[in-house]
């Protein structure tokens, strides 16, 4: 699914980190592909035909993993990839794209396990952004389920982010709790202002008006940090394979 995120911009004063100065544009795999089945042969077929279908070149860049479904931690607590549906794993993957002028994104939750109930990232911030910065990660999707919605916990993992040196968009998916356009700004790149949508057109003109629906939310927004009411995906395209 292509995805761009939605935006309404005034300018405002955003966490300063030089990235996404407009929209970002790519491609996801959550909502047509079942979040825990995806798989690498699937990932490059998909590449594959982004950027035989010229969409690359339209500027749909950043390929997002969502999710990958990493199976444990080791002894030293690092996530473990599954190596029966991604055997030659993510960093191989990521060298793919960034060979054809693409993205890498990689999906994690603040909780202790994913919406897929796959092992998350909830005390392991540094250590697993970290890891994702090793494997050539652009773009990183932190999602909201499993814990409570606080702003301190997105705020963990962009330290995390900050300190790896590696410059990676931080994609904050808060489904619009906590007012989350009135703070994401200053924690990250983008963030969700709605829940998720269906895969129909009527779910995602309902998302736009959700968020048409607050007061000014445009003054959140601008260079560098993006009001998203969702990607726009779910009514596009699956590319044939």
């Amino acid at each position: 699914r292509a995805f761009l995120w939605l935006a309404f911009i005034r300018a405002v004063g955003a966490w300063g980190n030089g990235l996404a100065r407009t929209p970002p544009l790519g491609y996801s795999t959550w909502n047509f592909f079942p979040r825990v089945a995806i798989d690498e042969m699937t990932c490059y077929k998909q590449v594959d035909a982004i950027v035989e279908t010229g969409l690359r070149d339209l500027g749909y860049k950043v390929f997002v993993v969502d999710e990958p479904c990493f199976v444990g931690r080791d002894d030293n607590g690092n996530l473990m990839e599954n190596k029966t549906t991604w055997p030659r794993g993510l960093k191989s993957f990521g060298d793919y794209l960034h060979a054809r002028g693409m993205k890498l994104g990689i999906y994690t939750d603040q909780g202790p396990l994913t919406c897929g109930r796959c092992p998350a990232s909830q005390g392991h911030e540094m250590q697993d952004m970290a890891l994702f910065a090793s494997m050539g990660a652009d773009y990183i999707k932190v999602d909201s389920c499993n814990r409570d919605v606080e702003p301190e916990h997105w705020a963990a993992f962009r330290d995390a982010i900050n300190a790896t040196g590696r410059p990676m968009v931080f994609s904050i998916i808060a489904q619009g709790q906590k007012d989350s356009w009135t703070w994401g700004n200053a924690t990250g790149n983008l963030w969700r202002t709605t829940h998720d949508i269906m895969n129909s057109f009527g779910g995602f003109t309902s998302n736009l008006d959700a968020q048409e629906s607050v007061s000014d939310i445009e003054k959140y927004a601008g260079p560098g940090a993006w009001n998203g009411a969702t990607e726009i995906s779910k009514i596009s395209f699956l590319i044939e394979m």
